[in-house]
This record gives C-alpha cells, structure tokens and sequence, in this order.
C-alpha cells in the first residue's frame, strides 16, 4: 500500500474518532434522559401527561402549547410581512434598518428579551404604567403581573427574526421569471408577491414548524415573565393569558434543583417529554420539507 492510501485512510480515521468524540456526549444525555425520564413515564402512566404537579405536568404542558401557540399568532405574520418587505424593497431606506434590528434580535440572549418583556409588562415603571392606565390598556393588557401573554410576547420577539430571515430566504428561492410573468400579465406588485409566497409555502411551513419548537423549549425568557404555575389547570386559553402559568420548561428547571426525589423525578419525565414535542416538531419539519405542495 503506497504512502498516499496510507494518509488517506489514516486521516478517515481520524475524521470518525472526531466524529464520535463530538456526539458521544449527545447519546450519553440522550441515554440518560431515556433511562431515567423513560423510567418515570412507566411508572406514572398516561396520567403524568394531565395531572398537576408535583405528580404530573398537565397544566405545565397545556401552558408550553398556550403559550408558544400565542406566540406563533404574533411573530408569524409579523415575520412574513417583513420578508415579503425586505424581498420587495431591497433598495428602501427602511430595509437596511431592519435587516440591523432582525440580525440584532436573532444575537440578543434570550433572557434579555424576558428581561425587556418584564420591564414593558410585569413591572413597568411608573411614567409607563400611568400610560397604560391612561389609556385603558391595563384592561386588555395583563399589567403589573405575571401572565401566559408576557411569556407569549417575549418568545413571539424570540421567533420573529428566525422566522422573517427564513421566510424571505424561501421567497427569494422561488425563480424570479414567475414573479416577472405576474406582472408581465398585469398583476399587480402585491399580488405578484403573494403569488410568489404561495409558491413557497412549503418553506413557510417548515419555518412555522421549527419556530414552534424553538418556542416550546425555551425556558430563560418565561423567567421574568410567565411566573410559572404547575399546580392548577388553567380553565381556558383566555385565562392562561392573564395569569401566571406554567410551562415544561420552567417545570424543569424549578424542579432539578428540589431535594425531594418526587419532584426530580417529575423533572426527569417533563425533560423527556419536552424532548420529544421537540423531536416530533423536527420529524414534522423534515416531513413538509419532503413533501410537494400543489397549489391551484
């Protein structure tokens, strides 16, 4: 075998012990996270997806879905706005400032998001919270208070550069002859985008998808914001959002650091189950970006 095989074999070899030594880690968690929250979830059955705490995460769970759904409503047309903008506009004077603000969003640490939610809502200062009650918006918005909607807002601003980047990434995908086309037939420069967003709304979807996972997992933003509430069922979504609610997240987070062994095995089975809504949302996402969607 002459030298050059020797190199090249050598340096695959190298390449994999690389390769293993970066995910070995990864599969120890994971195995770890099986074991474990897979040990609590037997044990506890099908009633530790609906009981409250410290038994259950039913009304964190309903919380994380509240929540990351509310959140989805807000940054999602937000988000596709912007993009059908900054793919319309690209010479604009408005659209190298938003690129700056998308771009510092997406850098901005997510507790700090939190931190901006709970000082805009949850404890404003006083010449805002006089605002808020001069112009009646205490009576709509959760003022003073934790609640699922300040939890909502701050991961909304936490998705919405994901979402506005990929969408316009998506859109400028789409051949630019059938936006020409539209116009070339008489449609109008709005309906021409539109016509191109529905054309890619394959990629829309799957970025729809992987912000509802990256909202779902987030736990420093719901911090400052959501005030947690593990121990009572919300009676309606309109409720969660106007009073301090729990999620997964948060549950976890409280309770591995508890000395009481129910609690940490709580923690172990609410891990597992944030991990497959999550792995469930990547399964979704793979499934739509395979998938061929024929728009008439």
């Amino acid at each position: 075998m002459d030298a050059r095989r020797v190199k090249d074999r050598l340096f695959a070899l190298l390449v994999y012990i690389g390769a293993g030594l970066a995910i070995a880690p990864l599969f120890a968690i994971l195995g770890s996270l099986v074991a474990e929250g897979g040990r609590v979830l037997l044990e506890r059955g099908l009633a530790f997806l609906t009981s409250p705490a410290p038994y259950g995460i039913g009304p964190a769970l309903y919380g994380t879905f509240v929540m990351a759904l509310t959140a989805l409503a807000i940054a999602l047309p937000l988000g596709f706005a912007a993009a059908l903008f900054l793919y319309e506009f690209p010479g604009s004077k408005i659209s190298p400032s938003l690129r700056i603000i998308i771009q510092s969003l997406v850098e901005i640490p997510t507790i700090l998001t939190g931190l901006f939610i709970y000082l805009l809502l949850v404890a404003p200062l006083p010449p805002l919270l006089h605002l808020y009650h001069a112009l009646g918006l205490d009576r709509i918005l959760p003022v003073n208070r934790y609640s699922g909607l300040a939890g909502a807002l701050a991961l909304a601003l936490i998705i919405l550069p994901y979402i506005t980047v990929h969408a316009e990434n998506v859109i400028r995908q789409v051949p630019g002859l059938y936006r020409e086309a539209a116009l070339a037939l008489g449609a109008t420069r709005q309906r021409a985008a539109l016509m191109i967003a529905r054309m890619a709304l394959r990629g829309l979807l799957l970025a729809l998808v992987l912000a509802f996972a990256k909202a779902a997992g987030e736990t420093a933003p719901l911090l400052f914001t959501a005030g947690g509430g593990f121990a009572y069922m919300p009676p309606n979504p309109l409720y969660a959002l106007t009073h301090p609610i729990g999620a997964v997240s948060l549950l976890i987070y409280d309770y591995a650091i508890m000395p009481t062994p129910t609690r940490i095995a709580t923690a172990w089975g609410a891990a597992l189950v944030l991990t497959l809504i999550t792995l469930a949302a990547v399964l979704a996402a793979r499934a739509v970006a395979h998938r061929e969607i024929v728009i008439y």
